[in-house]
């Protein structure tokens, strides 16, 4: 069976798309790596919780700082519920074009019944 030229384009984009992530997710993954050291070695506040608890112990961090500490709180709580929510809607979007992958492939292969991966004869859906 051929396939339309927008499916076409999508299995070609979905390749190009597969084939740069091997960079793309690398340097990512690089680039978080570099800010986690950085900030545990500049700013350990920010990184290091043994640090901060031997300062909160010493009782030697600054009143400035523990204000500013306390105010930011909930921000970064909001950002990583915020960060979450769209992980999470990414992960929706891979699998809409998951289905949407798997539809052309059935329509390549002749179709497969979804519920026991058989071929479809009977032309049941």
């Amino acid at each position: 069976m051929d396939l339309s030229e927008q499916e076409v384009r999508f299995l070609a984009n979905r390749t190009r798309m597969a084939n740069a992530w091997r960079y793309v997710g690398v340097v990512l993954l690089v680039s978080l790596a570099s800010l986690a050291g950085w900030l545990f070695w500049y700013v350990p506040l920010l990184a290091n919780p043994f640090l901060v608890l031997t300062r909160l112990q010493d009782d030697s961090i600054p009143r400035s700082t523990m204000a500013l500490a306390t105010a930011l709180l909930p921000i970064m709580v909001l950002t990583c519920l915020f960060v979450t929510m769209v992980i999470v809607l990414f992960i929706f979007a891979t699998f809409a074009n998951e289905r949407k992958y798997l539809s052309i492939v059935q329509k390549v292969t002749g179709g497969l019944d979804r519920r026991s991966g058989h071929k479809n004869t009977a032309g049941s859906p």
